[in-house]
């Protein structure tokens, strides 16, 4: 059965009639088991006694009585998706796209998913937080099937099929002489006072294509990629389409069959890469029934915490200084160098760490925790001799107005910590001549697409009655195509684009 490919919105708020029809179930028991491997996963939310006509940002939280419990009949229940990625259930291929991305009627956004899960690529590649590269030392339970996938597809590019090789050694044949067998066994004719063989030992390396381990691998490397084209993450990662096997899972027997001949082949091998691959057969005929018949759910590319995805693009592409050292600051900013010369000792600090700490007093006896204020963007910019200071702070969200309200908004815990932020910086600012108006608090959100935008501003009006601060953290509206595209490629965008 060829899997189903679906497109669904992170965020968004589904009835179940709807879930049903969209994933294309006509059984309803296999639909409610559809459910309770997704809410199992905690990809899925369950939206009950709450205020579900409007998408409230507050509904995106976590929640355990959310996922867990019998699938309620009740239809007036509904459903999001608290996820952003790739993955597969009960032969479903599901893409679930960021909620910035609103698409027109039954668009599916393809060309957007394409991006964002490249972005996921990449953040992985840093932090393997999302996928492990296969290793051959994962646990049980750590192995993902895109991981295999990806690890068949490249060993077979590198070192191709599976074999166990026969050597056969022939009189006279046409490779691979063995001077020293034929010198030691055979008698040559003297000519001249030269030795002339007139049988030469050769050695043959004969290849068993009937050999079960070596079928199993070429339809293994022909279903992956199969699998990695049906999941559309061909075109993603770019590999070719290898298809070198015409034989069927059921040529092979059921799991147990064809997991007692790779122990059995195992048991006769001593050659670490034909170990490792053996052990990745597997498992992968083990994640791949499971995949098919929808036993688990398969999280082959995604998170559950793209907000901090989002964090980490807009930190390299306005290339954050948060963690620099201020002796290296000082080397392009002639203040901070000027201020190092008068605190030497916080030379070697990173400027994340000039942020005092809170100080308790208990009993006479000081002491300070170890945590404080982290901001998620700190950086200088100069230009024309004239230096500022940027405060920002990437939010994964996307506020709208509806009448007199407000939603889908940072809470006022968020807006306080940008005054705060301020204020932990002030002495320090206050040193190096830079003053409130040349200090920029910004909120970076994700939009579709587009130019930056400066959308407006929030402000706790009691900060009115302090003078010499900053009294709004402006919203600017980044574009999410243009971010990825810059963080992909490794470019940054200069900070003064913010300043429209």
């Amino acid at each position: 059965m060829a899997l189903i490919t679906r497109y669904v919105r992170e965020g968004k708020i589904y009835t179940k009639d709807f879930l049903r029809d969209h994933f294309a179930f006509a059984n309803d028991t296999e639909f409610g088991s559809f459910l309770k491997q997704l809410k199992k996963y905690r990809v899925l939310k369950t939206i009950k006694g709450k205020n579900s006509k409007e998408e409230d940002e507050s509904l995106l939280e976590e929640d355990d009585e959310d996922y867990v419990g019998e699938i309620d009949d009740n239809s007036s229940i509904k459903y999001l998706f608290r996820y952003v990625g790739l993955l597969t259930c009960k032969g479903r291929v599901i893409y679930v796209y960021p909620k910035y991305i609103e698409p027109v009627g039954d668009y599916a956004p393809q060309k957007e998913m394409r991006q964002v899960i490249n972005v996921l690529r990449k953040y992985n590649k840093a932090r393997k937080d999302i996928i492990k590269e296969y290793s051959g030392k994962e646990g049980k339970d750590e192995i993902n099937i895109l991981s295999l996938m990806i690890y068949f597809i490249q060993d077979f590019l590198d070192h191709g099929l599976y074999s166990n090789d026969e050597e056969i050694t022939e009189i006279n044949g046409s490779e691979n002489y063995l001077w020293q067998k034929t010198i030691d066994e055979t008698f040559p004719i003297i000519r001249d006072n030269r030795p002339y063989y007139t049988e030469i030992y050769t050695l043959r390396k004969v290849f068993n294509e009937d050999d079960f381990i070596r079928r199993l691998h070429a339809w293994i490397i022909t279903d992956a990629c199969r699998q990695m084209k049906e999941t559309g993450l061909s075109d993603i990662y770019g590999y070719p389409y290898i298809e070198i096997s015409s034989e069927i899972k059921k040529d092979f027997g059921d799991d147990q069959y064809i997991s007692k001949q790779i122990e059995d082949e195992l048991r006769l091998q001593f050659d670490d890469r034909r170990i490792m691959l053996l052990h990745a057969m597997n498992s992968y005929i083990t994640l791949r029934g499971k995949m098919r018949e929808g036993d688990e759910v398969m999280l082959l590319l995604g998170t559950r915490t793209f907000h901090v995805v989002w964090e980490e693009v807009c930190a390299k592409v306005f290339k954050s200084q948060r963690n620099e050292k201020l002796n290296n600051l000082g080397s392009r900013y002639k203040p901070v160098m000027d201020y190092i010369v008068i605190n030497p000792l916080d030379g070697s600090k990173e400027l994340i760490e000039l942020i005092q700490k809170p100080r308790w007093e208990m009993e006479g006896m000081i002491r300070e925790p170890k945590d404080t204020f982290v901001p998620d963007f700190l950086s200088f910019f100069t230009e024309h001799g004239k230096y500022y200071y940027y405060i920002l702070d990437a939010k994964y969200y996307c506020p709208e107005l509806n009448g007199n309200k407000i939603l889908k908004n940072p809470g006022v815990e968020d807006v306080a910590k940008q005054y705060l932020y301020y204020l932990a910086y002030k002495y320090f600012l206050d040193d190096i001549s830079i003053t409130y108006a040349d200090v920029k608090n910004y909120f970076l959100m994700p939009k579709e697409t587009g130019k930056i935008e400066d959308v407006g501003f929030v402000e706790l009006e009691l900060w009115r009655h302090f003078r010499a601060v900053p009294r709004f953290v402006r919203i600017k509206k980044l574009p999410a195509d243009l971010m990825y595209e810059k963080y992909i490629s490794d470019q940054t965008i200069q900070l003064k684009e913010l300043d429209i």
